[in-house]
């Protein structure tokens, strides 16, 4: 049986581990804070910039130029950028993500194939995770970016928006998909899967209008359906107005 003193010794030395943990925890935690402000910050930015170069595909004919990401040619090859953590420790998200992309490039595959086309798929991965993926499922890596850390810089995403740019005006691509993991909060994110270098045209104001008309037409049509109509003489509801009742009771006598 150890002797008082040990026993001491190790309460102490649990009470130091302790002390150490909490120190951790509220360094990751502040860690944590940090990087989901700096998502929430970036979000609207990068949404409008998208929605701006949206707007741009809206040009045709001799107006787009040289501007060859506008332009829409048929799909023969896809290419994906595949973004993953470096590490683990961060839960199913590495899996998620990859399942993701794997059930993407079936599905591409699939519908190209009902149009008699056997498309290549080709994948840029941005993250060791990602990368040992493709490589264990033998997939074709056209380049790979590791050991960007948890702050990559400009300089790191415009190296590969680069190569992701360089294969689609190549044509050795005719479409870049970028999957990544959406934050909704601490203990919750989503998959997505966005268009790089195909834009589609946005609908024109006139349509927006038209839908917007539409919409509000159907959601009078409703909230007059469930009123009492003495020009129709439906009478659904108990209580009635003080226009309504009247004809509702020569209606009923």
């Amino acid at each position: 049986m150890p002797s008082t003193r040990a026993i001491r010794g190790r309460i102490r030395s649990v009470k130091n581990i302790a002390q150490i943990t909490k120190a951790l925890q509220m360094v990751a935690s502040s860690k944590m804070r940090r990087a989901q402000e700096r998502v929430e910050q970036s979000r609207p930015y990068a949404e409008q910039l998208r929605e701006l170069v949206s707007r741009l595909a809206r040009v045709t004919g001799e107006d787009i130029g040289n501007l060859a990401l506008l332009k829409q040619r048929p799909i023969g090859n896809i290419g994906y950028v595949l973004i993953t953590p470096d590490r683990g420790m961060s839960g199913a998200l590495p899996s998620n993500i990859n399942r993701k992309a794997a059930a993407s490039a079936l599905e591409q595959q699939k519908t190209l194939a009902e149009q008699g086309i056997q498309p290549g798929i080709e994948y840029i991965a941005v993250g060791r995770k990602g990368r040992d993926f493709i490589m264990r499922n033998q997939f074709h890596l056209a380049a790979e970016f590791t050991n960007y850390g948890d702050r990559p810089s400009l300089l790191d995403a415009s190296a590969i928006a680069q190569v992701a740019t360089e294969a689609f005006l190549k044509e050795e691509v005719d479409v870049v998909y970028l999957i990544y993991a959406k934050f909704i909060n601490t203990v919750r994110s989503s998959q997505r899967l966005c268009n790089c270098c195909r834009f589609s045209r946005p609908p024109m104001k006139a349509d927006r209008a038209a839908k917007a008309l539409s919409t509000s037409t159907n959601l009078t049509r409703r909230a007059s359906s469930k009123r009492c109509c003495p020009a129709t003489s439906t009478f659904r509801s108990t209580r009635r107005c003080s226009k309504c009742w009247p004809a509702f009771i020569r209606h009923k006598w």
